[in-house]
């Protein structure tokens, strides 16, 4: 079976944090979309829509991530981000080794 293609769609409005159309969540202005109607309207009106590497290229070590990656990764663990929160503090959380 193939694997399920995933887009990267960037808002127009920078930093957008909320729901778009078909229910996806978007948060610091971009959202991860599958492939299908949805992606298909995000192009139609214009969106900025990028690739995602397949998912079995190699994970990205923290130390790799944008600050939106982080943003999102920390959340899902349960850190409280804010637009305040700095690289260094999500780091740290995520990482509690780092020095």
């Amino acid at each position: 079976m193939p694997k399920i293609k995933k887009y990267l769609v960037k808002s127009p409005v920078e930093n957008f944090v909320g729901v778009g159309a078909g229910g996806v969540q978007f948060a610091y202005g971009q959202a991860e979309v599958n492939e299908g109607w949805v992606l298909d309207w995000y192009r139609e009106k214009g969106f900025k829509i990028t690739e995602i590497a397949n998912e079995e290229s190699a994970p990205k070590s923290i130390y790799e991530m944008s600050m939106v990656e982080l943003k999102q990764e920390a959340a899902s663990k349960g850190y409280e981000v804010t637009s305040k929160t700095t690289k260094a503090e999500l780091i740290a959380h995520l990482d509690p080794d780092h020095v």
